[in-house]
């Protein structure tokens, strides 16, 4: 790649993986009689596959060892009973305890083995508990609103938000402790600046991190604040790169256009909650009309980025209520139609914004008693005037499976029959294939 200029220590077994292609070290001359300097070779070529080698390294290795089990239980079972090469193997194939009847607490182990595992999966779908000092995030993250065509709890926009950013579905706060994606979004949209501490943008690409000035960290978790002043030079940077056809762009430059694309998506999330800010009292008509203008401007170009939408459609009270609303809206719309609506028209608050409204100034307070109460209160306003796009149950069963996750956690009940029945071939098998049968009888019917 053209134009690029960093330092990368190349030695053998330690390649440099840049761009699609690797650089090998495939020869070393030591120093030379009449210059005294060393020099190396490199080879360069495009290893898309380099961990296959490894892979068959390890599948090698096992079966050489699953080859000397057999053979060292062959040999041992000839030099303690005195049979013939034929029965051993026989007896090897088989179970241990050869044609003797299986005890009866042999023949427990593997349903044992398979109610553990399967207590394990039952576990993970046991909901997060929350103390009555504590901030419920798990009954927040059943509220609902609508993004990207459909509606949803904000525990789905929550993780699949952080996902984008981080590549993962929890953050660690500053004193360390590990903590849900709900709590991540509701800073956002309640305290931006406490959001902005948080280690939750994956930067991992030298350039970049040369580019922005930022020291190279083992998980490559940095926060908003570690790179603030350097997003100017990252727009610039990242402006340039989409003039060109994606195809053309630079490894380099891909990087520099997602890591845009990651700051846009939480300038959305920050902008969709935060209203515009207004003030209307003691003002005369024209400067009125100046703030609503402008005010309007902000939430279409809102509007424009597809945010999501937080305020459900709420029936009006007359015609002149700026309130009402036939289809979902974002918090800013529906909070600046409520304020206009009550200090123009002397109208109610809306109800939902209000609800959210309450919501998020009691997260910022670190109010958790009036949080859990606001946030039951909007439950109870929703079940009564649920909208028609509106399944209060669905959107409730889809934070429950989002915590539950059964496709991951039955991924490592499979796991662990793969191990049971691989290791039914050095011995034992009659047991440990009945355990790897249970194990995937049980994990089939969670999946």
């Amino acid at each position: 790649v053209a134009n690029e200029d960093f330092e990368q220590h190349i030695w053998m077994n330690n390649p440099l993986r840049y761009a699609g292609e690797t650089f090998y070290q495939s020869n070393y001359g030591p120093p030379d009689s009449v210059t005294g300097k060393e020099s190396t070779t490199l080879a360069v070529v495009s290893n898309t596959g380099w961990l296959i080698p490894y892979v068959s390294c390890m599948i090698v290795a096992t079966g050489m060892l699953a080859h000397f089990w057999i053979v060292m239980m062959r040999f041992l079972r000839r030099r303690d009973s005195g049979k013939s090469r034929t029965g051993a193997d026989e007896a090897v194939n088989g179970s241990l305890g050869g044609a003797m009847p299986e005890p009866f607490i042999a023949k427990l182990i593997p349903w044992l083995i398979m109610l553990l595992i399967a207590g394990w999966l039952v576990s993970k779908s046991r909901m997060p508990s929350y103390e009555s000092t504590e901030a419920n995030l798990h009954e927040f993250g059943k509220l609902p609103l609508v993004y990207e065509g459909r509606v949803k709890p904000f525990d789905t926009l929550a993780r699949n938000s952080l996902r984008i950013l981080s590549n993962r579905e929890t953050f660690k706060d500053k004193n360390g402790d590990t903590q849900p994606a709900i709590r991540w979004l509701l800073d956002v949209i309640a305290s931006p600046a406490a959001a902005r501490e948080h280690r939750v943008f994956r930067i991992d690409h030298p350039q970049l991190l040369k580019k922005l000035e930022l020291e190279r960290r083992k998980k490559h978790l940095y926060s908003l604040d570690d790179f603030f002043e350097k997003i100017p030079v990252l727009v610039e940077t990242a402006n340039d790169a989409r003039k060109k056809d994606s195809k053309e762009r630079t490894a380099d430059e891909r990087k520099f256009v997602e890591l845009q694309s990651k700051l846009g998506q939480f300038d959305l999330l920050v902008t969709t909650f935060q209203p515009p800010d207004i003030q209307i009292e003691e003002l005369d008509q024209n400067e009125v009309r100046r703030q609503v203008q402008t005010a309007m401007r902000m939430l279409q170009q809102i509007d424009e980025r597809q945010p999501p939408l937080a305020v459900p459609p709420i029936e009006g009270d007359g015609e002149r209520d700026f309130t009402a609303s036939e289809e979902w809206e974002t918090f800013a719309r529906g909070w600046t139609k409520s304020y206009f609506s009550v200090n123009l028209l002397g109208a109610d608050t809306s109800e939902p914004v209000q609800f959210l409204t309450e919501i998020m100034v009691a997260h910022a307070n670190n109010k958790a008693e009036d949080f859990n109460k606001k946030v039951e209160d909007y439950h109870r306003w929703l079940s009564k005037n649920q909208p028609k796009e509106l399944d209060v149950d669905r959107v409730s069963f889809e934070t429950f499976f989002n915590n539950f996750a059964p496709f991951y956690y039955s991924a490592f009940s499979y796991l662990f029959a793969f191990v049971f029945a691989v290791a039914g071939l050095l011995g034992w098998s009659k047991r440990l294939n009945r355990t790897a049968f249970l194990i995937i009888l049980a994990t089939f019917f969670v999946h």
